[in-house]
C-alpha cells in the first residue's frame, strides 16, 4: 500500500473527504490517523467529525480486523474526553455496534478486545450515573472477554509460569474484570466479589513479569493493597493478616518506584491508609506517626490540579483528628476548610469532608465551649442532615447525631428533639453494610456506643414531649445504630416472604442510597414511593415504622410493658409504663454509678436488692402490682430495657434472703423483648400452629461448650422437649455438643418450622448482628444472629 503523508489534521480531513466522495478513483492505501489531533478538544462537532472519518476509512479498508473506529473508541476510553457525557454515549454506542458485528463470532481474540472495550465504556457510565444495570452488563462482558482468551484463563488457573509470550489483550480484560468486581463489592458489600477481584490481581502479579510490564505491576500492587485493606475493613478488623499484607504490598510497590515517578504520591497515600488502619487496630502511636508523615509527603508532592489531592488532604485531616495532639485539630480544620474551598459542589468527597469538618468543629467546641465553635458545628451539620442529595445516608445520620449531642450539651432540648426526629427518619434508608466499622466510620462514629436513641428520648422528655413521642424514638433507635438497622431487618425478612420481588427492589434501592452517583436523588424518591406502596399492603402498615398509638396500647393487652431508659442528659432512670389504656413516665432515683456493675457481679445480693428498691419496687407500686393472695395467678409483665440497661437482670431484682422476702419473682411473671413492635409481631405469628407429621423441629443441646461453664441440665431440657414433640406427632432432630455443627444446623433450618437452643450465648452490644449462639466450633465458624437471619429469610 502507498503511505499517505499529511502536514495537518486539515490536510488529512480533506484527503479523507476526497476518499469518501469518490472511492473508486483512489488506489489502495494505508492511513495512520493521529487520533488526538483529529479529536482536538473533544467538542461534539469534532467528535462527530472524527467518527465519520473513521467510518469512511473502515468502509474502504474492509479487510482490516481492528478498525479505525476501534482505535477511536480506545482513545476515548483512555483520555479525559470520556468524562464528557456525549463522548461517553458515543463510545458506548460504537463499542456496542462493533461488539455485535458478525466478525466477532468467529474470532476469539477480536471478541476479547471488543467485549473488553464495551465493558470499559459501560463501566465509565456506571461511575457517572450509578445505574446497576450498566455495572452488571459490564461484568458480564468482562467475563466473556476473559473466557474468550485462553491465556487469560491460564493466568487465572495456574498463574506462575503461565505467560510464555508477551501478554496483551488478556491482561487488559483481567484488569477490567477485577475493577468491575471491586465496584460490585462497593455497591453490595459482597465479599465474594471482592475476593474474586483480589484473586485476579494476585494472579496477574504472579504471572506477568519482565521489564516491559514493571510499570503495570507496580500499579497492580497498589490496587491489590487497597483491595486487601477494604477486605480487612469489611471484616471489621477481625485478625491482622489482611492489613499486614496490605502494608507489605504497598511498601513493595513503593520500593519499585523512582523518586520522580508521577504515581509515587498515590502509592504513599495507599501505604499511609494501610498504616492508618493498623494504627486503629493496635492503638500504636508510632505507626500513626509514620502514617501522618507519609500523608504529609503525599500532600506536598501531589500536584495541585491532581483530583486525588482532595483525598490526600481529607485523610491527613482525619489522621490528625485521630492523633489529636494540641495543635492537630486546628491544623486539620485549616486543611479541611482550604480543601473544601476549592473543590466543586458535586465532588464525591465533599460530603465526607463536610462531615469530617463538623467532627473537627465539634472537637474544638469540646475544648473551648465557645459559641462561635458551636454555631460552626450546627451550621455545617444541619446542612448535611437536611440535604437529600448527600451521597451517603450514613453521613447525614452522623451529622444528626452530632447536632443532638451538641444541643443537649447546650440544653437546647427542642432543637435536640427536632434533630433526633430528622435523624431517626433516615434509619430505614441505611443498610447494615453501610454502617460496618470501616476506618472512616470508626473515627467519626464514636458516639454510636453511647446510645443515640437513649439521648434522643432524654431530649424529648426534657423538651416536655409525652410518652408516645418518647416511645417512637426508642422504637426506631435501638440503642446503637447497628441495633436500629438490625431490628428493622426483620421487617424486610417478612416482606421477602410475602412479596419477594418488592423486597429485592427495596434492598436494591437501599444499597443504591449508600453510594455517590448523579442518580442518587432519583433513587431516594423511588425509595420513598416504594415505601408508600409497601405500607398499603395488608399487614405491612407499620413497615419500617414505630407502632401507632393504638397498637402501642394494644401491645399491653396481656399485661403492662415497662420500657427503661438511661441517659447522661437525665438524672436517674426513666421508666415508660404502658398499660392497655394509658402511658405514663416515671423517673427513678438511681445513679449511673449504682447501676453500672461489671457483668460478673450482676447476681450479687447487694446489687439485686438495690435494683429492687430503686427500680423494680417503685414501678410495681406505680402499676398497682403487689404480693398476690394465695391461689391467685401472677400477672405478666414485659421488660424492654434500652442501651446499657439491657444487660441487667430486672426479673431477679429483690430482697431474697430476708425474713420478709419480696421480689419481682414473687409479684409477676417476667418476659423480655427488644421492642414493642417485636411483641406485636410475635403475637401476630402466634396464630400459626405447627402441623404434626408435616412441620419439623430442630433441638440443640450444648451442655459442654469450649471456654464456657458446663450446663448440666441442657441435655435433659432438650430430651423433655423432644418427648413432648414426639408425643404430638412432630418430627424432631436433636444435635448436641460436637455434633451440633453450624453447617448441619443451617441445612436443617431451611426446612424446619421450630428451633430450640439450650446453651451459652454471647452478646455484642456494639453490633447485635454479631451476637452469637455458642457452638463447639465457635472460634472458627460462629453462628451469629446475622448468619441466622440470612438463613431464615431465604
Amino acid at each position: 500500500m502507498d503511505r499517505v503523508q499529511y502536514r495537518s489534521s486539515g490536510d488529512l480531513q480533506q484527503y479523507l473527504q476526497d476518499i469518501c466522495d469518490d472511492q473508486e478513483d483512489i488506489p489502495a492505501h494505508d492511513i495512520e490517523l493521529d487520533i488526538p489531533t483529529l479529536v482536538g478538544n473533544g467538542t461534539p462537532q469534532e467528535i462527530r467529525y472524527a467518527i465519520n472519518l473513521c467510518r469512511c476509512i473502515d468502509e474502504y479498508e474492509e479487510g482490516e480486523q481492528i478498525k479505525q473506529i476501534d482505535t477511536l473508541i480506545e482513545y476515548f476510553l483512555n483520555s479525559p474526553i470520556i468524562d464528557d457525557p456525549e463522548a461517553l454515549e458515543q463510545a458506548i454506542e460504537l463499542s456496542a455496534e462493533l461488539y455485535r458485528d458478525q466478525s466477532v463470532a468467529s474470532d476469539r481474540r477480536l471478541l476479547t478486545y471488543r467485549a473488553n472495550n464495551y465493558a470499559k465504556a459501560l463501566g465509565h457510565r456506571y461511575w457517572q450515573q450509578g445505574n446497576r444495570e450498566d455495572l452488571d452488563e459490564s461484568i458480564r462482558l468482562s467475563e466473556e472477554a476473559v473466557a474468550a482468551s485462553s491465556q487469560a484463563m491460564s493466568i487465572l488457573s495456574s498463574p506462575i509460569g503461565t505467560v510464555q509470550q508477551r501478554p496483551g489483550l488478556e491482561v487488559h480484560a483481567l484488569t477490567t474484570l477485577a475493577a468491575r468486581l471491586e465496584e460490585l463489592f462497593q455497591l453490595t458489600g459482597s465479599l465474594e466479589s471482592l475476593d474474586r477481584s483480589i484473586n485476579i490481581m494476585e494472579s496477574l502479579v504472579a504471572a506477568v513479569h519482565g521489564p516491559n510490564w514493571e510499570s503495570s505491576r507496580t500499579e497492580w500492587l497498589g490496587n491489590l493493597a487497597a483491595s486487601i485493606q477494604r477486605r480487612y475493613e469489611q471484616n471489621e478488623g477481625e485478625g491482622t493478616e489482611d492489613i499486614d499484607r496490605a502494608i507489605k504490598i504497598s511498601q513493595e510497590a513503593l520500593q519499585m518506584m523512582d523518586e520522580n515517578d508521577d504515581r509515587r504520591p498515590q502509592m504513599l497515600y495507599t501505604l499511609a491508609n494501610a498504616l492508618g488502619g493498623r494504627a486503629i487496630a493496635t492503638n500504636q502511636t508510632d505507626i500513626l506517626e509514620e502514617c501522618i508523615r507519609l500523608l504529609r509527603e503525599a500532600h506536598d508532592t501531589t500536584p495541585a490540579k491532581d483530583t486525588r489531592k482532595v483525598e490526600v488532604c481529607c485523610n491527613l485531616a482525619l489522621r490528625l483528628l485521630q492523633r489529636n495532639k494540641a495543635s492537630d485539630i486546628n491544623e486539620a480544620v485549616s486543611l479541611a476548610e482550604s480543601t473544601l474551598g476549592y473543590i466543586h459542589t458535586n465532588h464525591p468527597t465533599r460530603p465526607h469532608l463536610q462531615n469530617l469538618l463538623g467532627a473537627l468543629y465539634y472537637e474544638q467546641f469540646t475544648k473551648s465551649s465557645s459559641t462561635e465553635a458551636a454555631l460552626k458545628v450546627l451550621e455545617i451539620s444541619w446542612q448535611a442532615l437536611r440535604n437529600s442529595h448527600y451521597p451517603s445516608v450514613l453521613y447525614r445520620v452522623q451529622a444528626g447525631r452530632r447536632i443532638l449531642h451538641l444541643c443537649c450539651e447546650m440544653k437546647n432540648w427542642l432543637a435536640a428533639y427536632e434533630a433526633a426526629i430528622a435523624t431517626i427518619e433516615l434509619i430505614p434508608k441505611l443498610s447494615m453494610r453501610e454502617i460496618r466499622t470501616s476506618d472512616r466510620q470508626r473515627l467519626l462514629s464514636k458516639e454510636d456506643v453511647a446510645g443515640f436513641s437513649s439521648d434522643a428520648a432524654a431530649a424529648a422528655l426534657n423538651a416536655g414531649k409525652g410518652g408516645f413521642e418518647v416511645i417512637r424514638l426508642l422504637e426506631m433507635g435501638r440503642g446503637s445504630l447497628a441495633s436500629s438497622v438490625a431490628e428493622l431487618r426483620t421487617d424486610i425478612t417478612f416482606l421477602r416472604r410475602e412479596y419477594p420481588e418488592m423486597a429485592e427492589q427495596f434492598v436494591g434501592l437501599q444499597d443504591q442510597l449508600q453510594i455517590h452517583s448523579p442518580g442518587q436523588h432519583h433513587a431516594s424518591q423511588e425509595f420513598d414511593a416504594l415505601l408508600n406502596v409497601i405500607r398499603e399492603k395488608p399487614g405491612f402498615e407499620d413497615f419500617l415504622m414505630p407502632p401507632s398509638n393504638e397498637n402501642i396500647l394494644h401491645a399491653a393487652a396481656d399485661g403492662p410493658i415497662i420500657m427503661l431508659n438511661q441517659s447522661e442528659y437525665r438524672s436517674g432512670v426513666d421508666a415508660i409504663l404502658i398499660e392497655r389504656d394509658n402511658v405514663r413516665i416515671m423517673n427513678l432515683s438511681i445513679s449511673h454509678h449504682d447501676i453500672n456493675m461489671p457483668p460478673g457481679r450482676l447476681q450479687d445480693k447487694p446489687f439485686l436488692e438495690r435494683l429492687w428498691r430503686s427500680v423494680a419496687k417503685p414501678i410495681f407500686e406505680g402499676l398497682g402490682i403487689g404480693l398476690p393472695s394465695p391461689g391467685i395467678s401472677l400477672p405478666r409483665i414485659w421488660w424492654i430495657p434500652t442501651g446499657t440497661l439491657s444487660r441487667l437482670p430486672f426479673h431477679a431484682a429483690g430482697c431474697h434472703f430476708t425474713p420478709f422476702a419480696d421480689s419481682v419473682l414473687d409479684r409477676a411473671v417476667s418476659s423480655y423483648s427488644s421492642s414493642i413492635k417485636a411483641i406485636l409481631e410475635t403475637r401476630a405469628r402466634s396464630s400459626w400452629l405447627p402441623e404434626p407429621r408435616k412441620d419439623e423441629a430442630i433441638l440443640i443441646a450444648m451442655s459442654n461448650t469450649p471456654g464456657c461453664s458446663t450446663l448440666q441440665y441442657a441435655i435433659e431440657e432438650v430430651q423433655k422437649i423432644e418427648k413432648l414433640f414426639s408425643a404430638n406427632g412432630f418430627i424432631t432432630t436433636v444435635l448436641s455438643n460436637d455434633r451440633a455443627q453450624k453447617s448441619s444446623i443451617f441445612q436443617l433450618l431451611e426446612t424446619c418450622a421450630m428451633f430450640h437452643f439450650a446453651g451459652h450465648a454471647m452478646e455484642d452490644l456494639l453490633n447485635p448482628l454479631h451476637s452469637t449462639l455458642l457452638l463447639h466450633d465457635n472460634e472458627r465458624d460462629p453462628m451469629t444472629v446475622e448468619s441466622l437471619l440470612e438463613v431464615v429469610s431465604l
